[in-house]
């Protein structure tokens, strides 16, 4: 199922290919993702982020290849650099929340 993540004004914009039967997200070429990184103590997956950044092509903030990601809410990390809850982040094509095709399952 395509869906899009659009956060803070614009300025970080994604589509990705959720697979509802493993939960699985992938962020397509082409995602905006955030300048910044998130740092504090209560988010620990700065150094995740920033590894899985550092080990993908990405050219002035703009993906240059899909990452495949184990959940929605890795992949929203991935994205805006902060923690994110993508079972609300990640919507459809209408603006529904992939938290409403969980609770269906």
């Amino acid at each position: 199922m395509k869906v899009f993540l659009k956060k803070f004004k614009g300025t970080v914009s994604a589509e990705g290919e959720y697979n509802e039967k493993d939960n699985s997200l992938v962020v397509r070429a082409g995602a905006i993702l955030s300048k910044d990184v998130a740092r504090s103590e209560k988010f620990r997956g700065t150094k995740s982020i920033e590894a899985k950044r550092a080990s993908v092509s990405i050219k002035n903030g703009v993906l240059m290849e899909d990452v495949a990601f184990r959940s929605p809410s890795t992949a929203g990390n991935f994205v805006t650099g902060r923690s994110t809850d993508g079972l609300t982040a990640w919507k459809d094509e209408n603006g529904k929340p992939l938290k409403i095709y969980r609770s269906e399952v």
